[in-house]
């Protein structure tokens, strides 16, 4: 009787033991690996910080999103903001 009670409790503590090592290998593995297909909102908290673009690459980036060539006359009368932001609405507007 006391041999089947011990044998019984060995099981389970195995049983307990192997278990307890799969949950814990769970909670520590990041989530991101878990899932195959990372959502939107992971890609953008994983997503690096840009550099900042120096005007040549924001003329070229607001001529491409714009489709047209642009008229120097009026990006020259344009300051970097000011020309980062009309970059970004144009290139929001037309995605």
């Amino acid at each position: 009787m006391i041999k089947a009670l011990c044998i019984t409790a060995s099981i389970a503590f195995a049983i307990g033991a192997i278990g307890g090592y799969i949950l814990q290998k769970m909670e520590t593995t990041p989530i991101a690996a878990q899932s195959p297909e990372p959502k939107k909102n992971d890609e953008a908290i994983a997503a690096p910080i840009p550099q900042k673009s120096n005007r040549g690459d924001l003329l070229l980036k607001l001529s491409l999103c714009a489709n047209r060539k642009l008229d120097k006359a009026f990006i020259d009368s344009l300051n970097d903001k000011q020309l980062n932001d009309l970059t970004f609405d144009v290139c929001k507007r037309n995605s």
